[in-house]
């Protein structure tokens, strides 16, 4: 299974998980495709699963207890979509 660190937030590996379509980061798994979408999204809260909340104020990002910026969490999509294009080509 290919997993690959896309980056990290307060010291925890941020794990793309290619095979499954899923992000890691600290006992939390979210489908790529949520976090791709909530980032677009203009609210500032939203639930992602029974126990997890995205919530922003436009700069700052959190999931759960995990706290980044806007930045940040767009270079994490940026590199999860340049994985997804090279194993395209790969194929």
């Amino acid at each position: 299974m290919s997993k690959h660190v896309i980056g990290s937030i307060e010291g925890h590996n941020v794990i793309y998980v290619e095979e499954k379509d899923i992000v890691f980061c600290k006992n939390t798994t979210v489908p790529y495709s949520i976090l791709k979408r909530v980032f677009k999204n203009t609210l500032t809260r939203q639930q992602l699963k029974e126990d997890l909340y995205y919530t922003t104020d436009g700069f700052n990002i959190t999931l759960g207890c995990l706290s980044t910026n806007k930045r940040e969490y767009q270079e994490f999509i940026k590199n999860i979509e340049k994985i997804k294009t090279d194993g395209k080509r790969n194929k």
